[in-house]
Parts: C-alpha cells; structure tokens; sequence
C-alpha cells in the first residue's frame, strides 16, 4: 500500500471511529454542560472578535458576507436534535489525535460539549493557518482525505444531504473562527498587517478549491 492510499484508509478509519463516538455520545443521559458550540460561538462571536481589528479594511464586507452566507447553509439548515446535534469532542484536530499500533485516540476532551456533528467533522478536515503559507497541491490531497474520513463516517452513522451538504460551509466557518482565536492572542506590531492579509488571503483561496471548485 502506498503512503497516500495508507492515509486514505486511516483517515476512512478515524471517520469510522468518529462516527462510533456519536452514536455512542447519543445513548448517555442528557449531560447540563455549559458548552454549545451554537450559531453564537460559531458566528456571532468570532465576527465580533475580528471587527476592532478588519471593522475598517476593505475586505470587511466581504467577510460578513462570507460567514453569513456559510451561516446559512450550516448552523441556520441543520435541526438541533439527535443525531445531528449532540455531544462532541469539541476540539478535534491532528494533534488531538494519537496514532498507537492498536488504533487511534481522541484526547484533550476539556472542550466536549453539544454542537452539530457535521460541524465536528468539518473542524478536524478543513486545516487551519498554521503554515502562514497556500499549497494547493496540499490542499487538494486534504481533500481527498476529506472524502475518505467523511466515507468512513458515513459507514457507521449515515449522513443526511444536508448534513454532507454542510461541509464547506462548516469549514468556513472553523477557519473564521481560528482567525478570530488568533486575533484575540493580539496583533497590536509590526506584522499585523501581514498575518491579517495572510488570513485573508488563505481563507479566499481555501474558499475557491473547497467551495467554489
């Protein structure tokens, strides 16, 4: 087996495994946790985070349209009741996920709370701005990775076509959201200009392959 096919097939494995974690999730009793990842801590609050820093550029507008039309077409369409809502792990990403010869661990659980799945399964596939840098040819191969992890899930917890429909605009969604994360760490130097058009610049394009290809 090649390496990409071996990545492929452990990302179709971790979607399988994710999948399992919901249905499982779905069979506790109601837990009263404070954390709902709801349209305010994916929407409302990010933008707001973002605005004393990008309220006066000129690709504001266009941004407030971008999460507003991503909006739509997540939080704003998917029903909030099992199994599309419920617990999850809440902070899913590579480096929340071991890899150890008897399978795949999910660890740092200290966000778990309620939120859409679809949107749990968008946080972990659609990257983030670490690299500061735009590789298509990566961005195509996650992709693909993408497709795998949403098969293997599939597998286990069928998806319904608006929750697969979801997944772009979650991933929108998920990169706004780091970039406000980031912002609120403080930009007040000299480079700030410069993370913030990289932001910019990484969202735009991630929109064009992800979105719009």
């Amino acid at each position: 087996m090649s390496f990409e096919a071996e990545l492929l097939e452990r990302a179709r494995r971790l979607g399988a495994q994710v999948a399992q974690m919901h249905v499982t999730l779905d069979t506790l009793p109601p837990e009263r946790l404070p954390v709902h990842w709801s349209r305010h801590w994916l929407v409302d609050r990010p933008l707001d985070q973002l605005a004393p820093l990008l309220g006066g550029a000129n690709a504001w507008p266009w941004l407030v349209d971008t999460v507003l039309a991503a909006s739509r077409r997540g939080p704003e369409r998917l029903p909030t009741s099992q199994p599309t809502y419920g617990l999850i792990h809440g902070d899913l990403h590579q480096d929340n996920i071991l890899v150890r010869p008897e399978g795949m661990v999910m660890v740092d659980t200290e966000s778990i709370g309620y939120g859409w799945r679809a949107w749990e399964m968008a946080y972990f596939s659609s990257g983030d701005f670490r690299e500061w840098t735009w590789e298509p040819e990566i961005e195509r191969e996650r992709r693909r990775r993408r497709a795998a992890f949403v098969e293997g899930y599939h597998v286990v917890r069928a998806l319904t076509e608006d929750e697969r429909a979801s997944q772009s605009a979650f991933g929108v969604l998920r990169l706004v959201l780091a970039m406000a994360r980031l912002a609120t760490l403080g930009t007040e130097d000299d480079r700030a200009p410069e993370r913030v058009a990289c932001w910019l610049d990484y969202l735009g394009r991630w929109i064009d392959l992800h979105v719009l290809a």
